[in-house]
């Protein structure tokens, strides 16, 4: 049989349906929002994607600190995903706790 539905859906795309499965949507195009409560999924304080297509994607909490979503970007460009040691050291400097996951859909 073959997967029609791979060649209907762009990686972006796939991204975007597991959000909406775990109760988050994109918003102007940068931020993400709990739209739905899933048990389970809090929304995270930056949601950053390495798709089949090797683009590199970030999404950011809209409760972030303009200046800190701004350090952040800076490094996103230049990330080699996994590897996002950048990023959390921007967290540690802004002296925001978190905690790190990793997910493969």
């Amino acid at each position: 049989m073959e997967r029609w539905y791979h060649k209907m859906v762009e990686p972006i795309g796939y991204l975007h349906l597991q959000m909406r499965l775990e109760g988050k949507e994109v918003v102007d195009e940068s931020f993400i929002r709990q739209v739905e409560t899933v048990p389970g999924e809090e929304i995270p304080l930056m949601l950053i994607a390495g798709l089949a297509d090797g683009t590199v994607v970030a999404y950011y909490d809209e409760a972030l600190s303009r200046a800190l979503q701004e350090s952040l970007a800076v490094h996103i460009a230049k990330i080699e995903f996994p590897a996002i040691d950048p990023l959390l050291a921007v967290f540690k400097k802004h002296d925001v706790q978190f905690e790190m996951g990793h997910y493969r859909t």
